[in-house]
């Protein structure tokens, strides 16, 4: 059954903010060039119709074999130009006369190379959209935060000088409410905010072929990004036996 999150286990606090280097969009490229599944499985099938092209193309080669016999006479000779054992040694070689069968083997491998190869350009230029486009986005949303950070703050202040005002009687109740909604929206917006751009951070990691189980592989400036998501990281995350 799947694991429901309750409120006791939610993070005490928002996971601290890590700076997104400039040149991280070619580290991201570079990484999942390699480690995006997709190439893997590229990478895999390029190796079995190499290995393919070898045996269909040592098919049309000519054979050269070479081979021993002995053999041993029983009884009475039958033959007198033979004696009671012999030993033969012999080269035998071949040319294939009739090569359709593994010259059609050999372009239709060849066709399937080509294929496989015009497969992995096009999958390396779905990769590098995915990841520019996740950029952007994680762009976009590190900037929506700035300003909700900024609204935050000036909604804050300016409902701290309404209740000072209130308190000497300079003002009345209905606009300290007003400051108060309006301190308590520009709050709700940068939890939105914030909400928006770890998404927007994941959304990133996975076009970047990120794997959350294996640091160790990761490129070090992309786990740096990624170990602020970590849910063991937080405080009462994870589920107690």
């Amino acid at each position: 059954a799947p694991v429901k999150p309750v409120r006791e286990q939610l993070p005490q606090t928002w996971p601290e903010l890590v700076t997104v280097p400039e040149d991280i969009l070619s580290t991201a490229w570079k990484y999942a060039s390699v480690h995006r599944p997709e190439i893997r499985y590229y990478n895999l099938e390029m190796l079995k119709l190499g290995v393919d092209s070898e045996l269909f193309q040592n098919q049309l080669n000519p054979r050269l074999d070479a081979y021993v016999a002995a053999s041993q006479s029983q009884g009475q000779s039958l033959y007198k130009d033979t004696g009671e054992f012999e030993l033969k040694l012999g080269f035998e070689f071949r040319m294939p006369l009739e090569r359709n069968a593994a010259k059609g083997a050999v372009q239709a491998n060849e066709a399937n190379i080509e294929q496989l190869e015009r497969s992995i350009g096009f999958a390396i230029e779905k990769i590098f959209t995915e990841i520019e486009d996740s950029y952007s986005a994680l762009r976009a949303a590190k900037d929506h935060m700035t300003l909700a950070v900024e609204n935050k703050n000036l909604a804050s202040n300016l409902r701290g000088i309404e209740a000072d005002r209130f308190r000497w009687g300079a003002t009345n109740l209905l606009s300290l409410q007003i400051r108060e909604q309006t301190a308590f929206k520009a709050n709700q917006s940068l939890i939105d905010a914030r909400y928006n751009y770890y998404k927007a951070l994941t959304g990133f990691l996975i076009a970047s072929a990120v794997d959350f189980r294996e640091s160790d592989e990761v490129s070090p400036v992309l786990w740096t990004l990624a170990s602020g998501l970590m849910i063991s990281s937080q405080p009462n995350l994870l589920p107690q036996n």
